[in-house]
């Protein structure tokens, strides 16, 4: 009980950091501010905020991930160990090969467009 509610608080914390370089990085890149994730916290944590988070399992990011569909773009911002390796791979190998733009990866997260 007592982890569950430090991991908890750890999160809170990493949403309000994380919330702070995406949103620099948003207006900065004057980019869209609806941000798929799959980090809950972020979508939770009672921040001033200007950005819209989506939520979205870890499974759908999968599927979104292997998709063509064109109305699967947008801008996403994952927790990495929240991802299988086969969908971690994915993203890097796509990063590398310029089919989607990232704007951060400090190794747990990572935000990018599709």
């Amino acid at each position: 009980k007592i982890l569950n509610y430090q991991q908890t608080e750890f999160e809170k914390v990493d949403a309000r950091n994380y919330y702070q370089i995406i949103n620099t990085i948003v207006k900065s890149g004057k980019l869209n501010n609806l941000v798929n994730t799959n980090f809950s916290s972020i979508c939770y944590e009672k921040i001033q905020r200007e950005i819209h988070f989506n939520y979205i399992s870890a499974d759908d990011i999968s599927k979104d991930m292997f998709s063509d569909d064109e109305s699967l773009s947008g801008l996403y911002f994952l927790k990495l160990e929240y991802l299988d390796s086969r969908t971690k791979e994915s993203i890097r190998q796509d990063i590398q090969n310029n089919y989607l733009k990232s704007f951060y990866d400090d190794g747990d997260y990572i935000l990018f467009i599709k």
